[in-house]
């Protein structure tokens, strides 16, 4: 019996990134997109950012970030059920 093979789709094309030390760059995708490229590379990933109905659900320590486009800020998870103004600490 034969078979038809199909050849793989031509490699998408690579972005890239140029930041100086200590620069926040936000990239898109989740951790296992250009974020995990990047942390393989020595980028340390600090949270995730997106609307306010994107924040992350599952698997949250306290302490994880999150920058809010919707508010236009950084909001903190507080380890129990809420994300927080971290200067104000009022759920957010």
């Amino acid at each position: 019996m034969e078979k038809f093979l199909v050849p793989p789709p031509p490699a998408l094309a690579q972005r890239g990134y140029t930041v100086t030390a200590f620069q926040v760059l936000d990239v898109p995708g989740d951790i296992t997109g250009d974020a995990a490229v990047l942390a393989n590379q020595g980028f340390v990933v600090l949270g995730t950012s997106g609307a306010t109905s994107a924040r992350p659900t599952a698997n949250l320590k306290a302490g994880a970030l999150h920058v809010d486009t919707t508010l236009g800020k950084t909001v903190v998870y507080d380890g129990i059920a809420n994300w927080r103004d971290p200067t104000t600490g009022s759920v957010v």
